[in-house]
């Protein structure tokens, strides 16, 4: 009888983990943009190509977050943003900063990036870059 017991503890613990590992390998898909646009400060307008990788969080992380992914910008040799909180509505990712600012939105539709960065706003068209 104790025999069993312990043989089912160790099963229930393999599932356990197995689903951990499942959680954890599947809980997000990215897509990478190499975008090309125009970067405004100060009244001055400067062609900018940025690069920008969004994490999309799968349905089962919004059990315990608020956030539908995550995104890194990056504009090479100058600057890497990072905003964590990114909230899907179906036509559009609506791109929030740490203090649930509203920053930016990324159309899934015409792949258009308006993004409010530290060196001014980016407006940009994206092309999807090929997975590694």
């Amino acid at each position: 009888m104790l025999r069993m017991l312990g043989y089912s503890v160790l099963a229930l613990l393999a599932v356990m983990v197995a689903l951990v590992a499942f959680v954890i390998r599947f809980s997000a898909s990215t897509s990478a943009y190499h975008c090309h646009g125009e970067i405004v400060s100060n009244g001055e307008t400067e062609t900018a190509d940025i690069y920008a990788e969004f994490e999309e969080y799968a349905w089962w992380v919004g059990l315990w977050s608020r956030s539908d992914g995550s995104l890194w910008v990056e504009s090479p040799g100058t600057l890497v943003s990072y905003f964590s909180d990114i909230r899907d509505d179906g036509r559009q990712l609506h791109i929030f900063d740490h203090n649930q600012e509203l920053k930016g939105r990324f159309s899934s539709l015409s792949r258009t990036l308006m993004l409010e960065l530290p060196v001014g706003f980016y407006e940009g068209n994206c092309q999807p870059m090929p997975p590694e």
